[in-house]
C-alpha cells in the first residue's frame, strides 16, 4: 500500500472578470459587485485589449501586445471561472467554455446575480456575503461587546463613488441586490461616512472596517509575506489606474489607496503614516528599515508624482520613502533568481494534511472529505461556490502517478481523474470547485505515461510507449524508485551489469543468436561494492540491495559429469539430479566432491537487467530522470514523467526517451506552471549523438515550443562533432518566443551529473575550474531549469552565456 502525502486547503472561488481597459463603467460594475461575494476583494480584473493603452506602454515592453498582457494576468491569476463585461471577450482571449457538471465556466456579467420568481437573487459563482452577514450576526453581532466593533458603511457623490468603489466598496444599485445593504445595516449597524476627504480621514484613522474588506473575512493569506507597506496614489476617473489599484492587493498584502484629488487635503496623516512606518525591521540584526513606497498609477504623468512627492516628504528621513512610478510586471515570467517577482496571495479560510492510502490495483483511488466555510448552506446553489485546493505528492515517485499536471485554467484539457468531470489544474494544485457542505471527494489517479499521452494528444501529437520504455519502466520499478536508483549510480556497476547481460550475434545473411546471460563470480560483486563504499560510505551499499532489487540472482557452477559443460544453476533449481543445459542429460548434484572452502558461488542478472546495451539504454534514462528529481539542490522538485514514447506528428515518426513535468518547490516563491521537458539518453558510445539525433529533437521542439531539450549522457565528456550537433540545436533554441520565452532550451547532461555522489553543485565543486567558478555563487539554483541549460552549455558544449 502507498500512502500519498496531501494538503487540502478551503479558499473563495477566484472569478476573473474580463473587461475593456477603457470600459470605465463595466468596472465601476464589477467592483461593486465583488462587494456581495466572499472573497469578492480578490476576484482579478483582466483587461482585454488588441493595444496596450498609451499610459501602460511606459511602465511594459514596446513589444508586447494586448493579447500578451491578458495572457500574463490569466496565468498569474488563474482564475476559477469567467465573468465577461461585454460578448466575446472570453472567446478573445482563448478561453474555452467547457464546464464542470452541467454548469458553464463563463458567464456574462448580468447573469452573474439572477433575479429568481420569487424575487429573490441567486449567484451563478461565488458565495453571497449575505451568508456572511446573517453567521456574523447570530455569533457575534447580536450580543453587547466589551469592546467597540467599528464598522463603515460608506456613500460618496456622484464625483468620488469611483474612488470609494475601488478603496473600500460601494453596494449595488440594483433592486434585486439591494438586500445585502440592507443586510449589512442591519447586522452591524455600522457608521455612515461620507465617501470624501473627510471620510477617508475617518476610515483611515479609525481603522474601521469597510464594505470590501469585510469580503475577507475567515480568509488569510499564505504565506504571511512581509511588504513594505504601499501608497498606491491614482486618478479615479482612469479606468485603467482603478484596475492597478484592484489588482495590486492581491500580491501586495499593506497597500493604503490614495486620491490624487485628495492630497493637499490628506498630507499631513500621509506624512504621519510614511514617519511612522520608518522604523527598523523586527527581528533583524542588520539595522534594516522599514519605508514606505509612494507608487503612483500609470496614468499619471512622471513630472506631477515627483510634485506630489516632494510635497509629502518634505521635512522627512531621506529613507523614509521611495518613489515608483511603474507596476510591477506581473503579466511577464521571469527566470531570474536573483530578481524579485510578485506573488499572488494564497488564500486559505482553512487547511488540513492529508495522508492518503492507495490500495494496489487496477486504478489508484483517494477518498477525503471536502472542506467548506462554517456560514455557507447545506446544500449551495451554484457549482463554484468555493473552492478546494488539493496538492499530492508521494516523495519517492515509487508508483509514477501523474500527480503534477499543466494548468487548464484556460484552454482545458482534460487528464482522466475521477470519475465525472475532472478537476480544474492550477500551479496551486487541483481546484474542486464546491457546492455542497461535507461532501466525500473522489479521484482516480492516472500514471505519468497515461497523463502525458493524453497531453500531447490534445497538442498535435499520438504517442504510445516503446519497448524501451517498459525497460525503463522495469529497472526503476525494481530497484524501488528515484531514492534506490543510487545503486546503479557507477560506472564500473553499470559496466558489470553490462557484461552479464544477454549477447546478440548479428549475422550476414540478416539472421540473429541469442546468448544467455554470463555469470560472475560472487567474490567480483563483494569487491565491487567494497570500493563503491571506500568512495562514498553513505548511504551505505550491500550486495543484498542488488539481490532484493531482482537486480542479481545467486546461484552454483557446476560442471557436467556427461559433457564436461559449465553450468550454472539457481538456488530454485538445485536438487539432487539436475539437468545439463548443453546436453540435456541429467547428472547427479556433486554433493561428496564439492569443495566446501572454495565453493563456486556466482551472480547472474535477471528481468530487465539481461536486456543487452545497458538494459536497452534503460539505466542512461532512469539515471537521467533521477537527477531531475534529486539532484538538482536542496528539497525534491515536483515531477510527472514516462519514459520511451513513440510520437507520431503528422506523417513522421519520431521518438523520445523521456518526457517529464517539472517544477521546483519553492517555500518564497509563487508556484509556476509545470516545464515540459523531453530527451535523449545516451550511453557510452564514443559518438552517440548522430545528426539523425539532433534533427530529431529539433522537430519534436518545434511542436512544443518553450519545451525543453535534455541531451543526458552517462560518458563523461562528448566528442567535439558531438559539441558541434548538440551546439548548433542549443543556439537555435535560444531564440526567443514572442513570450520572450527561449524556444527550446538545451540541456546537457554526461556522467559527472548523472552519477554524482550528493547532487550537481558539490560534483561541480568537486571537479573544479570553470564548473566550481559556475556554482560558487549562493544566487545559483539548478533546479532552475534555465540556468542548468545556460550552464550545462557552457561547460559541456564550450558556448557562451546565453
Amino acid at each position: 500500500m502507498t500512502i500519498l502525502h496531501a494538503s487540502l486547503r478551503l479558499r473563495p472561488t477566484r472569478i476573473g472578470f474580463l473587461v475593456r481597459p477603457t470600459d470605465l463603467r463595466a468596472i465601476r460594475r464589477i467592483m461593486r459587485l465583488c462587494v456581495c461575494l466572499w472573497g469578492g476583494l480578490y476576484n482579478p480584473i483582466l483587461p482585454v485589449c488588441r493595444a496596450l493603452p498609451g499610459q501602460w506602454r511606459r511602465s511594459a515592453d514596446e513589444r508586447l501586445t494586448g493579447r500578451q498582457l491578458t495572457d500574463g494576468y490569466l496565468k498569474f491569476f488563474e482564475p476559477d471561472v469567467f465573468v465577461e463585461a461585454a460578448p466575446g471577450l472570453a472567446a478573445a482571449c482563448g478561453i474555452s467554455d467547457d464546464g464542470f457538471g452541467s454548469d458553464r465556466r463563463v458567464l456574462p456579467l448580468d447573469d452573474v446575480a439572477q433575479l429568481e420568481e420569487n424575487g429573490g437573487c441567486q449567484f451563478r459563482f461565488g458565495l453571497c456575503i449575505f451568508d456572511l452577514y446573517r453567521s456574523l450576526y447570530e455569533r457575534e453581532f447580536q450580543f453587547v461587546s466589551r469592546h467597540e466593533r467599528r464598522i463603515a458603511h460608506v456613500s460618496a457623490n456622484r464625483f468620488d463613488q469611483a474612488f470609494v468603489e475601488a478603496a473600500f466598496g460601494l453596494f449595488p444599485t440594483d433592486e434585486h441586490l439591494s438586500f445585502i445593504e440592507r443586510g449589512y445595516c442591519e447586522a452591524f449597524d455600522p457608521e455612515r461616512i461620507s465617501g470624501t476627504d473627510v471620510g477617508w480621514r475617518q476610515v483611515v484613522q479609525g481603522h474601521l472596517t469597510t464594505p470590501l474588506q469585510l469580503t475577507t473575512y475567515g480568509i488569510e493569506r499564505e504565506p504571511g509575506d512581509w511588504h513594505d507597506p504601499v501608497l498606491f496614489v491614482v486618478d479615479p476617473s482612469s479606468p485603467i489606474d482603478l484596475i492597478d489599484l484592484w489588482n495590486i492587493r492581491q500580491f501586495h498584502a499593506d497597500v493604503l489607496p490614495v486620491n490624487i484629488n485628495w492630497v493637499e487635503e490628506t498630507k499631513d496623516l500621509l506624512r504621519e503614516r510614511i514617519d511612522a512606518n520608518h522604523r527598523p525591521l523586527p527581528n533583524n540584526p542588520h539595522g534594516v528599515m522599514i519605508h514606505t513606497t509612494i507608487e503612483f498609477a500609470r496614468s499619471i504623468p512622471e513630472e506631477r508624482a515627483q510634485s506630489v512627492r516632494a510635497t509629502l516628504v518634505d521635512g522627512l528621513p531621506e529613507n523614509a520613502s521611495r518613489l515608483k512610478c511603474w507596476y510591477d510586471p506581473i503579466w511577464q515570467e521571469n527566470r531570474d533568481d536573483m530578481i524579485w517577482q510578485p506573488r499572488r496571495a494564497r488564500l486559505a479560510a482553512s487547511s488540513t494534511d492529508l495522508d492518503l492510502a492507495i490500495a494496489k490495483g487496477e486504478s489508484a483511488e483517494v477518498h477525503f472529505r471536502a472542506l467548506a466555510p462554517n456560514f455557507a448552506d447545506q446544500y449551495g446553489a451554484n457549482a463554484a461556490g468555493w473552492a478546494n485546493v488539493l496538492k499530492l505528492r508521494d516523495y519517492g515517485n515509487r508508483e509514477g502517478l501523474a500527480l503534477l499536471l499543466p494548468s487548464n485554467t484556460k484552454t482545458a484539457w482534460h487528464p482522466r481523474i475521477g470519475p465525472n468531470d475532472p478537476p480544474l489544474i492550477s500551479s496551486e494544485g487541483w481546484v474542486l470547485l464546491q457546492q455542497f457542505k461535507d461532501s466525500r471527494e473522489y479521484l482516480r489517479l492516472t500514471t505519468g505515461r497515461e497523463a502525458i499521452i493524453d497531453w500531447l494528444k490534445d497538442h498535435g501529437a499520438e504517442a504510445r510507449p516503446s519497448e524501451s520504455g517498459r525497460i525503463a519502466d522495469q529497472v526503476l520499478s525494481a530497484v524501488g524508485g528515484f531514492w534506490r536508483a543510487h545503486i546503479l549510480a557507477d560506472k564500473d556497476t553499470l559496466c558489470l551489469l553490462d557484461k552479464m547481460a544477454k549477447s546478440v550475434r548479428k549475422h550476414a545473411d540478416g539472421t540473429s543468436e541469442e546468448y544467455p546471460d554470463r555469470t560472475i563470480a560472487a567474490r567480483e560483486w563483494t569487491r565491487l561494492i567494497h570500493q563503491r563504499n571506500n568512495r562514498r560510505p553513505l548511504p551505505k551499499l550491500e550486495l543484498d540491495d542488488f539481490v532484493k532489487a531482482g537486480v542479481l540472482r545467486l546461484g552454483l557452477a557446476i560442471r557436467c559429469t556427461n559433457c564436461e559443460k559449465q553450468n550454472w544453476f539457481g538456488l530454485d533449481d538445485l536438487s539432487e539430479r539436475v539437468r545439463c543445459e548443453r546436453c540435456l542429460q541429467e547428472f547427479s548434484f556433486p554433493q561428496g566432491s564439492l569443495d566446501p572452502h572454495r565453493t563456486p558461488w556466482q551472480y547472474r542478472v535477471v528481468g530487465p537487467f539481461s536486456v543487452p546495451d545497458f538494459a536497452a539504454g534503460a539505466y542512461a534514462t532512469v539515471l537521467a530522470l533521477r537527477t531531475f528529481a534529486q539532484k538538482l539542490g536542496v528539497g525534491g522538485p515536483a515531477m510527472t514523467f514516462s519514459t520511451n514514447l513513440n510520437l507520431s506528428i503528422g506523417d513522421e515518426d519520431l521518438e523520445v526517451d523521456f518526457a517529464f513535468w517539472f517544477r521546483r518547490e519553492r517555500s518564497l516563491a509563487q508556484d509556476q506552471e509545470p516545464a515540459l521537458v523531453l530527451g535523449e539518453a545516451k550511453s557510452f558510445a564514443a559518438e552517440a549523438v548522430t545528426e539523425k539525433d539532433v534533427s530529431r529533437m529539433k522537430r519534436v521542439a518545434q511542436q512544443f515550443p518553450g519545451a525543453f531539450i535534455v541531451f543526458a549522457f552517462l560518458k563523461n565528456k562528448l566528442s567535439e562533432r558531438e559539441k558541434e550537433r548538440v551546439g548548433r540545436l542549443a543556439l537555435w533554441g535560444r531564440v526567443l518566443l514572442a513570450d520572450h520565452r527561449p524556444r527550446a532550451p538545451v540541456i546537457v547532461l554526461t556522467g559527472t551529473e548523472l552519477l554524482a555522489d550528493w547532487d550537481i553543485k558539490q560534483s561541480w565543486t568537486s571537479h573544479g575550474g570553470q564548473r566550481a567558478r559556475l556554482v560558487e555563487p549562493p544566487s545559483v539554483w539548478l533546479d532552475n531549469l534555465w540556468t542548468l541549460a545556460d550552464l550545462t552549455q557552457q561547460v559541456h558544449l564550450t558556448l557562451p552565456v546565453s
